[in-house]
C-alpha cells in the first residue's frame, strides 16, 4: 500500500513541476494539499488499527 501511495505521489510531484510552468500553480497547490490530507488520513487511520490490534491482544493476554 505505501508503495503505491509513493509512486502516486512521485507522480504528481512531476506533474506538478511540468504543470507550474504552464501557470496553473493555484489549482496544483489545492490538489496537492487534498492529496497529503488523504495520505495523512490513510496512515493515520492504519496505525490507529495497528494500535486497537495491539490493544486486543494484551487484553487477550490478560484473560488468560
Amino acid at each position: 500500500v505505501l508503495w503505491s501511495l509513493w509512486s502516486a505521489y512521485f507522480v504528481l510531484s512531476s506533474w506538478t513541476e511540468r504543470s507550474s510552468q504552464s501557470g496553473s500553480l493555484h489549482e496544483l497547490e489545492e490538489l496537492t494539499k487534498e492529496y497529503n490530507s488523504m495520505v495523512g488520513k490513510l496512515t493515520g487511520r492504519k496505525s490507529e488499527l495497528k494500535w486497537e490490534k495491539e490493544r486486543l491482544e494484551e487484553m487477550n493476554f490478560v484473560s488468560v
